[in-house]
């Protein structure tokens, strides 16, 4: 159901138990009840103070595609409830003024881009347990993320994501985590060599020392992350599904001293990925700086075919099972391809 160009005042909405859709076009107030289902509601027009919305039962969505919600004022209150079950919001709906409003919202959906960062915590009527990019250009920035919230991805994403971990900071040298999980689906004109992309765009989460990546997903899928922390020290691959891993702005902290092994990326372990690993660790001059641990960088792959481009670092690599092809930077190192027809391209290190 699409209702737009609506003359009244207000005006009330009521669905029953099935799974609605339910977009609002030049809605000025609403009051919006959708019963039980799996229910999406997406705003495409700013919905005036006063507005109700209950969700219900199920596990139901608050979407956007250009709409706004007003702050309650002291004569027309504003509640957005979720209701029973793991609901989602969009992250664009939500600012400063209005985030109270916003009532047992599990998840928040950050595909479309914020105008200004959202903190969580002035969600006080909700307990946000998780992060979703459902596809799109944009791209939020969400800041105090408590620890545990992971994102899931799914769709086509184009954007950069921020997600400021609570207390994490690149100055406290924490054992900051983050998992981001692959969940994607694949199209019904996908086969094995033309899976349907899963892109997450550009993820930003700095401050994190530890990141986890799943490569998940349903069907003939192939997964793509751009990553950016300004922390990272270990970076931890699972997942039966193919992933291109780049980096972009500063990834790993600085480090001085010959025998530092700490702080700087020192790990990226796949070897529980059963996929093609694709990960490019070169560094471009204008828009990526990778800072590795002093006493060098430890790449391993799984049963995949794996294709991994190392940097200017000193790196060890286990390659593990299948046809893997290792190409070396300046920096050399030690190199296993372990079973399969491996390929090793060395002529940058040679070169030296």
């Amino acid at each position: 159901l699409t209702l737009q160009n609506v003359a009244a005042s207000t005006v009330t909405i009521k669905t029953g138990a099935g799974s609605d859709a339910l977009t609002l076009t030049a809605t000025t107030k609403a009051a919006v009840t959708t019963g039980a289902g799996v229910d999406t509601l997406t705003l495409g027009s700013a919905v005036a103070a006063g507005t109700t919305v209950d969700l219900g039962a199920g596990n139901d969505k608050l979407l956007v595609a250009g709409g706004t919600v007003a702050a309650s004022t002291a004569t027309a209150v504003t509640v957005i409830d979720g209701g029973e079950g793991t609901d989602t919001v969009a992250a664009s709906l939500i600012n400063a003024a209005n985030a109270a409003q916003f009532k047992n919202f599990e998840s928040i959906d950050v595909s479309s881009a914020t105008a200004t960062a959202l903190d969580v915590e002035l969600m006080t009527g909700s307990t946000v347990t998780g992060l979703t990019l459902n596809g799109g250009a944009g791209g939020a920035t969400v800041n105090n993320v408590a620890a545990g919230v992971g994102l899931s991805i799914s769709g086509s994403n184009t954007g950069t994501t921020v997600v400021g971990v609570k207390g994490a900071t690149a100055a406290t040298a924490t054992a900051d985590a983050f998992t981001a999980t692959f969940a994607g689906t694949a199209s019904s004109t996908a086969t094995a060599t033309a899976p349907t992309t899963v892109a997450a765009g550009t993820v930003t989460l700095n401050g994190v020392e530890s990141v986890t990546v799943a490569s998940g997903g349903t069907g003939f899928v192939a997964n793509t992350l751009t990553l950016t922390d300004s922390a990272l020290q270990t970076l931890t691959i699972t997942g039966d599904k193919a992933l291109t891993l780049a980096f972009n702005g500063t990834n790993g902290t600085a480090v001085t001293g010959a025998t530092d092994a700490v702080n700087g990326l020192k790990t990226i372990d796949a070897s529980a990925a059963t996929a093609a690993m694709t990960i490019d660790l070169t560094a471009n001059a204008k828009t990526t700086t990778l800072n590795f641990a002093n006493a060098g960088l430890t790449v391993k792959t799984g049963a995949g075919k794996d294709a991994i481009t190392l940097s200017a670092t000193k790196a060890t690599v286990d390659a593990g099972a299948a046809d893997d092809t290792i190409t070396t930077g300046t920096g050399g190192g030690t190199l296993t391809g372990g079973a399969g027809a491996d390929k090793f391209a060395v002529v940058a290190s040679l070169a030296t």
